[in-house]
């Protein structure tokens, strides 16, 4: 029989908190992951002390500092629960709809909110951590033309509890409905992009950990500033495409669009409104077709009112 915990095992919960780094009430709800690296990393410092005790050229006791919590969370792309992890990302959507909803969220907000979340080992008795004061900080998502649907999102925490007793109330548990790579388009200029081979969207809310004299090793808080959006790819050089490579040197802004869709009432879209691109290339390295190297940065867009837009279509009604 297996040694000890097993992955396979465990389940994740997770709800907003309504006072950060306060643990909330009521029923946390289940969230499918590929692999949840939060963990708290101890920083522990030497340096070299004179005239010690030590009689030997050994080292002293090294000393003690703040205890960081971070890691990645990777998700599968799923139509209901991706809602959940863009909420942290990005802030509260607006949504509208009656049976098949639209929810849209917007880069930009101040209102970022915080999570609490539960990691419970099912097959070892009272192993459970908890987690408080999460927020995303990041987002990486793959573009690609097959391979899982997934996708990587980096977060930043307060306070860590081992062996702390369950109480997510009574989980709630979505319906899992993936997304799949061959459902996937990708547009530019609201045109579609032929042979577009592979790239990746990343974003970053550029939080960083606030550190303040404290005597239980933990940080202040998390601050956050002017977020960051880029997209980088590969196309195949065409006679359809090759206008990307005209706005790379022109330096013209662009807008770039990646939609997964199952249907038209479930769908999910990232919007980048305004890409200003890089020219690097195309290359010639071989006898085989030639790729254009697509590099580019996001930007406010005055339309869009934003610089980066999650629009999410699926069945269920809110995300708080």
């Amino acid at each position: 029989m297996p040694v000890g915990a097993q992955g396979k095992a465990v389940s994740l919960f997770q709800q907003t908190e309504a006072t950060e780094a306060v643990k909330p009430t009521g029923n946390y709800r289940r969230l499918p992951v590929k692999s949840f690296s939060l963990a708290p990393t101890e920083n522990i410092q030497s340096e070299v002390v004179l005239s010690s005790s030590a009689t030997t050229r050994d080292p002293m006791d090294p000393y003690r500092d703040f205890i960081d919590l971070a890691g990645d969370a990777v998700v599968p792309l799923d139509l209901t629960n991706i809602g959940h992890w863009l909420r942290m990302l990005l802030g509260a959507p607006t949504s509208s709809g009656t049976t098949n909803f639209t929810h849209v969220f917007q880069s930009g907000s101040n209102a970022l909110p915080s999570a609490a979340f539960e990691k419970v080992y099912g097959d070892v008795s009272g192993a459970h951590e908890g987690y408080l004061g999460v927020r995303a900080n990041t987002m990486s998502l793959p573009i690609q033309p097959s391979g899982a649907a997934d996708v990587t999102f980096g977060l930043m925490g307060l306070s860590y509890t081992p062996n702390l007793t369950s109480a997510p109330g009574t989980p709630t548990t979505a319906t899992f409905e993936r997304f799949n790579r061959f459902q996937g388009s990708i547009q530019r200029n609201g045109a579609a992009l032929p042979a577009f081979m592979t790239g990746t969207i990343n974003f970053s809310n550029s939080m960083e950990p606030v550190k303040a004299i404290r005597n239980d090793r933990r940080i202040e808080g998390i601050d956050w500033a002017e977020p960051t959006a880029t997209f980088e790819g590969t196309v195949r050089l065409t006679t359809a495409n090759a206008p990307i490579l005209t706005d790379a040197i022109a330096g013209t802004p662009c807008s770039f669009t990646y939609a997964l869709t199952i249907s038209g009432t479930k769908s999910l879209a990232v919007f980048l409104p305004r890409m200003t691109l890089t020219p690097t290339g195309p290359r010639l390295e071989g006898p085989m077709g030639i790729d254009i190297p697509v590099r580019g940065t996001g930007s406010f867009d005055t339309i869009a009112a934003c610089m980066m837009r999650a629009t999410l279509l699926n069945q269920t009604a809110t995300y708080s």
